[in-house]
């Protein structure tokens, strides 16, 4: 294999022949995919020194372990999508733990070894929109689910840290143990603590991520992003934070956070959100479909606090509130019209 055909890979510019043909030669052998790791880093020595690269294969491999026992997404896509990194060594890493993944079956390769890591087992607890339900790790953690959410952990913690994945929303009352610390890895943010009680909200379909604090303190990093190095905050007991999926930034407040919890009591609370929000939640919360129109209400803000009313209920005060209408039809909740007061 030469070495601008490799670059050329690297570069992603050789043709579908060429890519095919780079990608056998690194499944050949791990002398191969040795060499291919070795061959970029030479070429591209301006990567941070202070970087370090054992914790990037320490999390890449976590990442990859959790994506082989996924049920929902592929270990190979999973990998693309968290390689957005302006490291070129990781890309290196990730071009080869995507070949591997896919044509291995299960084996991730690290420094020119192939380590099975089929034994670790995951479990996987899903909440269905409609209901709150509660889970008792095996550590002593306590979590409680909200609607429409999903916790993936594994059977066992092994190693130096209780690592857990989120899909949706939970509050963590986390059993302590100093020599281990609890990980819960929501979408690009990783908080961690010792022990301590904390909400984490991580729904796919909203546009922010949110870590709130009632007791003891927690660290939240992000992932980092091709502009920016990962971005890391503080948080101690009525403090809370935002991270936009989409700029990447983080803000951080000051303040009461029961609005964040009371969920668990079975209350329902819009704090000045656009409409679409509000849907959303409606949605996870009386497990219901609700269509919106096309129209300006996406603009609608809502505030309001309900417990143990009905869908219909809080529809007709949201309707008082901003002046658009509504109907219930065989599909669910149709927003039929009206204007934002």
């Amino acid at each position: 294999m030469t070495d601008e055909k490799l670059l050329k890979y690297f570069k992603n510019a050789c043709t579908e022949g060429e890519r095919q043909e780079v990608e056998s030669w690194l499944q050949a052998n791990d002398h191969n995919a040795q060499y291919y790791l070795d061959f970029v880093q030479a070429r591209h020595p301006a990567a941070e020194p202070e970087y370090d690269k054992e914790k990037v294969k320490a999390r890449l491999l976590d990442e990859v372990q959790y994506a082989m026992h996924s049920n929902t997404q592929s270990g190979t896509d999973f990998v693309r999508r968290i390689v957005d990194q302006n490291i070129q060594w990781l890309k290196a890493a990730a071009a080869i733990l995507v070949i591997l993944i896919g044509g291995m079956g299960g084996y991730v390769w690290f420094g020119g070894t192939l380590s099975d890591h089929s034994e670790i087992g995951y479990r996987e607890f899903t909440v269905p929109a409609g209901k709150i339900d509660s889970l008792m790790l095996g550590d002593g953690t306590k979590v409680t689910l909200n609607a429409g959410t999903t916790l993936k952990y594994p059977e066992q913690f092994i190693g130096g840290s209780r690592k857990v994945y989120l899909v949706g929303e939970a509050y963590f009352d986390v059993a302590h143990n100093k020599a281990k610390p609890f990980k819960v890895q929501a979408g690009a943010l990783t908080t961690t603590v010792l022990g301590t009680a904390f909400n984490v909200t991580a729904y796919r379909e909203d546009q922010q991520v949110s870590v709130a604090v009632t007791e003891g303190k927690v660290r939240v990093a992000d992932s980092g992003t091709q502009r920016d190095q990962p971005q890391e905050l503080t948080l101690t007991p009525n403090q809370s934070l935002a991270y936009d999926k989409q700029t990447k930034r983080v803000a951080k407040q000051e303040g009461v956070v029961s609005d964040f919890i009371s969920w668990k009591e079975g209350i329902l609370i819009f704090n000045e959100e656009p409409l679409p929000e509000t849907v959303r939640k409606l949605e996870r919360w009386y497990d219901v479909n609700i269509s919106i129109p096309s129209s300006g209400l996406a603009g609608c803000i809502i505030h309001g606090k309900h417990k143990g009313e009905s869908l219909d209920n809080v529809l007709k005060t949201i309707s008082f509130a901003t002046g658009i209408s509504y109907e219930f039809t065989e599909q669910g909740v149709a927003i039929t019209g009206g204007r934002c007061q």
